[in-house]
């Protein structure tokens, strides 16, 4: 029997991009975040090697961007830096994190190694490059006693265009201070170049945002009425036809779209690499979908899906938290191999446990059902994140049961989770497992998906 036990589900597929390290400018409530400007990757033997650097902490830094921290600095690619003002950088999550604690436009010392030498510098911190073919205005929602950011982009000389609405997955990372490559932002740029308005709102705890709980922390519930506020907020700017507004969910966004459907009713839902079943479900056939593809027993995988229903079921169903089960077997040892929980905390997959609780009570047949938009159900060939084109498919069987002729299914060929043309699902894990997404990302974006949709939008007026 292949061990498959410590696999772990991947629930998005774009947790594998390292974000800009970035940290907080002015503004009324809240603060707009800097640009340091790097990449970089934890310091290896071979690193190491290479600049000459045998022993001691740091980051080595793979890129420098335009208009950042670093270059004002004069950082240049092959340099380890090693200290933020009187903090160790021991990796690039702890540089990040030291980070966050600088505003913009104040003036901050770091060190760093280069050709032999320990080097030291002061920089003031530089705000985020503005995109160069739209305008994006920085906006603050009232939510839960604090603000989230929101980001309206513009695209110029279009009076009053139609919006689309993004809403993103699952994962509690800003989705505006991204790579450029990232499909966060070049989904968004993509309705932008087309005429679109595009509004977004971070996640309570993402990004600029500030005072409510963070993500990590809270339920489905709370996330959704995040939603909810981004989309009244939405329905009182100007400058925008608020009466022509599109959802576009990708992933567990595709969740949250018909659920604000049913109660916002927009004029059309776009729902890519989602899925439809109840969740605890999802999570058990996601276990057995992937673990295939790693290589696992169709046999042997179904028998370890019994104990882990049984553990889910506990969870879901009878209100057991993670912390409570660990106590009993056989629980322990699903929630350790398994689930990779160690017996600390309340998160799973990243999230508060009372997340996915509340995300399976909610029944999507129902929401679709209520969903008076047009309908466009999107699946890609080779994602390995939303299991198979069944889900999307019966999306739009439900849609036209109730309204005929409102819905449609889509299937990309050699596409996945994040827009990537990777080929089959094959190949697609062959480039993720010799560490080639975050080079696929950069070079093989499926820009016809957008474009499609794009049409498919324009075509209901």
């Amino acid at each position: 029997m292949k061990s498959i036990r410590k696999f772990t589900i991947a629930l998005i597929a774009l947790s594998v991009i390292t974000l800009l390290t970035i940290t907080a400018v002015s503004g009324q409530n809240l603060n707009r975040r800097a640009f340091l400007g790097v990449s970089s990757v934890p310091l290896t033997d071979s690193l190491r090697t290479l600049v000459q650097y045998p022993a001691g902490d740091g980051v080595y830094v793979t890129t420098i961007h335009s208009g950042g921290t670093a270059q004002k600095a004069g950082l240049r690619e092959g340099d380890v830096i090693i200290k933020v003002h009187d903090s160790i950088i021991t990796s690039p999550q702890i540089l990040s994190q030291i980070m966050l604690t600088i505003n913009a436009g104040e003036e901050f010392e770091f060190s760093y190694y280069r050709d032999g030498n320990e080097m030291f510098a002061s920089a003031v911190a530089q705000t985020w490059p503005e995109p160069e073919d739209y305008d994006n205005r920085y906006l603050e929602v009232p939510f839960d006693g604090g603000y989230l950011r929101a980001v309206l982009s513009l695209p110029r000389d279009v009076p009053n265009p139609p919006v689309v609405y993004f809403v993103q997955g699952i994962g509690c990372g800003s989705i505006y201070y991204l790579q450029s490559f990232h499909p966060y932002k070049r989904i968004p740029e993509q309705f932008v170049q087309e005429g679109y308005a595009v509004f977004f709102i971070e996640k309570p705890g993402a990004g600029d945002s500030k005072g409510t709980s963070a993500c990590a922390e809270t339920g489905f519930e709370y996330e959704l009425k995040a939603f909810e506020e981004g989309y009244r907020f939405l329905k009182t700017l100007e400058g925008i036809n608020t009466d022509e507004v599109n959802i576009f969910g990708h992933s567990f966004g595709g969740i949250h779209g018909p659920i604000l459907a049913e109660q916002f009713q927009p004029k059309a839902v776009i729902a890519y690499g989602t899925g439809l079943r109840a969740w605890m479900d999802y999570l058990i056939e996601l276990r057995r979908y992937q673990g295939v593809w790693l290589g696992g027993d169709y046999a042997d995988i179904n028998e370890l899906l019994h104990g882990l229903r049984q553990t889910y079921y506990q969870l879901f169903y009878n209100n057991k938290s993670p912390q409570e089960l660990f106590e009993e077997e056989p629980y322990r040892t699903v929630l350790q191999e398994q689930l990779g929980y160690q017996g600390e905390g309340e998160l799973l997959y990243g999230r508060h446990y009372t997340f996915h609780v509340e995300a399976n009570r909610r029944n999507l047949d129902l929401h679709w059902k209520n969903t008076h938009s047009r309908v466009l159900a999107i699946y890609a060939e080779a994602d390995i994140e939303a299991l198979y084109p069944y889900d999307h498919e019966r999306i739009a069987e439900l849609v036209n049961h109730y309204r005929p002729g409102t819905a449609e299914f889509w299937l990309y060929p050699e596409t996945d989770h994040a827009l990537i043309k990777v080929g089959s699902l094959l190949d697609g894990w062959k480039i993720r497992s010799e560490g080639r997404y975050a080079q696929a990302m950069q070079e093989m974006y499926n820009e016809q998906v957008i474009k499609d949709v794009v049409e498919w939008m324009r075509s209901g007026n």
